[in-house]
């Protein structure tokens, strides 16, 4: 048994005073890890202000949509100035500029007939009407005892309860002209 002490002891006691972590070199810290200088200079990126950044790339216009999920990984330039990229991309940029040139992209909305015109101008109109007086009603209430503020609330509530019960009344005969009115593709009839 004491040869088998002694011969452990032969093989720690080197081990602690030839190691890298000698204790005595180290100061010791409960629940939190310090590392060395060389690991942290390792782990620093390297930032370079000579090296030019990643150039940003103009943004496709939305009505094109989504650009293709799936590309190739080869690098060519794309047309209409958007940089460099796949040949798949460069692809879907040169079918939507075609599309773009041909005007096949957005048809034109067609414009609604002078009677639903009149409707709508009829009602914004009130609302704008209404809009004023909500206005004029705000600068009132400024620096009014509550009381004050009820009663004023309560009158504008009565003088503009036919003008709010003109308004739901054309905005209900104008939804029910637009869904009366048969619509097509490309034009309302």
């Amino acid at each position: 048994m004491k040869t088998l002490t002694t011969i452990l002891l032969s093989l720690l006691i080197p081990g602690f005073l030839l190691g890298e972590d000698n204790p005595k070199n180290k100061k010791l810290v409960i629940g939190k890890i310090i590392p060395n200088q060389e690991q942290v200079a390792e782990k620093l990126p390297n930032v370079n202000p000579d090296k030019p950044k990643k150039p940003f790339r103009k943004p496709f216009p939305a009505h094109w949509g989504k650009p293709p999920d799936i590309q190739t990984r080869d690098l060519k330039p794309l047309p209409g100035g958007f940089g460099m990229g796949s040949s798949t991309l460069a692809h879907w940029i040169g079918e939507n500029i075609k599309k773009d040139k041909t005007g096949l992209t957005k048809p034109n909305r067609p414009k609604p007939s002078k009677e639903v015109q009149e409707k709508l101008n009829a009602m914004r109109l009130i609302q704008n009407e209404l809009g004023v007086a909500r206005k004029s009603l705000m600068e009132e209430l400024k620096g009014k005892s509550k009381e004050e503020i009820r009663e004023l609330i309560q009158s504008f509530k009565d003088a503009q309860k036919e003008k709010h019960e003109e308004l739901k009344l054309a905005k209900k005969e104008l939804a029910q002209e637009v869904r009366d009115k048969i619509q097509t593709r490309d034009r309302r009839e």
